[in-house]
């Protein structure tokens, strides 16, 4: 018995990569007017994003540092003065802890 391919149907044309659809054009009138307020509140918000997303790179740099001496160190855990740092084992990463020391309450520790 054959088969379609067989029976005359031929070789497959090449299939042509589809064009994207042409963005509907604004009708004259309709354009939103500027609103200030909300451009400012975007260029703000981007800018703080964007020296956030900076920040995690400097950050995940100083990481693997503290990462790096801990292991040439053979430490996995380390305490003092307040700062505690400990290995997670789970995830290959730091958990670093700063405790600030306790503030002066106004009472004279010599009286």
């Amino acid at each position: 018995m054959a088969t379609k391919r067989q029976l005359g149907k031929g070789p497959r044309k090449p299939e042509t990569p589809k064009k994207p659809r042409p963005r509907d054009q604004r009708l004259p009138g309709t354009e939103d007017h500027v609103i200030q307020e909300i451009e400012n509140a975007a260029e703000s918000y981007a800018a703080a994003r964007d020296e956030r997303m900076e920040l995690t790179k400097v950050e995940v740099e100083r990481k693997s540092a503290i990462m790096a001496t801990m292991k040439r160190h053979g430490k996995r855990h380390y305490k003092r003065d307040g700062i505690e740092i400990d290995i997670v084992t789970e995830s290959e990463s730091v958990k670093v802890k700063i405790h600030k020391p306790a503030t002066d309450t106004g009472v004279d520790a010599n009286a």
